[in-house]
């Protein structure tokens, strides 16, 4: 009975201790989410580093930047601040596509960001902003927006909202020009040396391509939206703000537009260049094959056994030579007057 007793104990102990890892599996998930208060008090900029729980304390406006956060981490905190459920749900859902809705006094902006990995292959990260009267909440996979920390020289809400978006299209240049300056290195080895590699690289530049755009087109119609102002949230000052991104936006639609307007006459120009090379392959074995045309008709004749005159003649093998050397010269002179060659 007591060797009974001691295997009970022993099993119990196991499965508490294994209670309480668990628990720390948690809390060590939690504490990969990152959540910075930016405030202004005194008519200066503060930023905290703050839990889901003291979030609840805020009693003035201020911007939450929330990186990494999981599911239940961003339920919780659409919860401390009464969100509406659908607007909620939009957060959660990991396929929602670029967006703005309108939810009782919250503008929600969903956008997926485009960014080049370091295979220079591009990617997407999803990017979630909530602007309220007294809050802006921005979710997002990485710390994409420290850029804009330095700038934050006024208290207005919609004034952060302009410096993200205008954030957002300062990357979008700096891709365009990578862009750039890989187009300008297939061109050149097009000019070059034109091979089945290249083919490959446009392709791929291609596709990069037309992810840039998806992720980037949407911004647009996201910024006319907001400059509708459906909300009264954005104030006439930041109004002239939006306007100069909304033209950046558009200047950057249209240089991809020409961009891959570029693509597609690469790949015209390559094929074309290929055929030129198959043509030019072609035209020299035609020329060839032409040179030797009266070189076999004459061999032709001399070989069929039959008895020739001229064949005892101790000079005509040298004879026939001769005859054939001239021949083929003379048509080569001729070709190339012609500039078939």
């Amino acid at each position: 009975m007591q060797k009974r007793k001691f295997i009970r104990i022993n099993l119990l102990s196991k499965i508490t201790n294994m209670i309480p890892s668990f628990n720390n599996n948690v809390s060590e998930a939690s504490k990969r989410v990152k959540i910075s208060v930016f405030s202004f008090e005194k008519s200066s900029l503060t930023e905290k580093e703050v839990s889901i729980e003291h979030l609840s304390l805020l009693k003035q406006s201020a911007w939450i930047n929330v990186s990494n956060a999981n599911k239940e981490a961003k339920e919780k905190i659409c919860k401390t601040f009464n969100l509406h459920h659908l607007l909620t749900e939009n957060i959660l859902n990991k396929s929602q596509h670029s967006k703005l809705e309108v939810y009782n006094d919250f503008l929600l902006l969903t956008l997926h960001v485009p960014y080049f990995n370091s295979g220079e292959k591009i990617h997407t990260e999803r990017l979630d902003l909530i602007l309220g009267k007294n809050i802006l909440l921005s979710f997002q996979e990485r710390d994409i927006l420290f850029n804009i920390k330095k700038e934050l020289n006024q208290t207005s809400l919609d004034y952060i909202l302009y410096l993200i978006l205008d954030s957002l299209n300062d990357s979008y240049f700096e891709t365009l020009e990578k862009f750039t300056l890989e187009i300008d290195r297939i061109e050149e080895s097009l000019l070059n040396n034109p091979d089945q590699s290249l083919l490959h690289k446009v392709h791929y530049l291609k596709k990069n391509l037309l992810i840039f755009h998806k992720s980037v087109w949407p911004l647009r119609e996201i910024i006319n939206r907001i400059l509708r102002n459906e909300l009264n949230i954005i104030k006439k000052q930041t109004e002239i703000y939006l306007r100069d991104t909304y033209n950046n936006s558009v200047q950057i639609i249209e240089t991809l537009e020409t961009f891959m307007e570029m693509v597609s006459d690469i790949v015209d120009i390559y094929l074309s260049s290929m055929n030129n090379r198959l043509n030019e392959v072609m035209k020299v074995l035609t020329i060839i094959s032409t040179i030797f045309i009266p070189l076999s008709f004459i061999v032709g004749i001399y070989g069929m056994n039959l008895k020739m005159p001229e064949l005892e003649w101790k000079y005509s093998y040298l004879t026939i030579w001769i005859i054939m050397i001239i021949i083929a010269i003379s048509m080569v002179f001729y070709f190339k007057k012609k500039k078939w060659f």
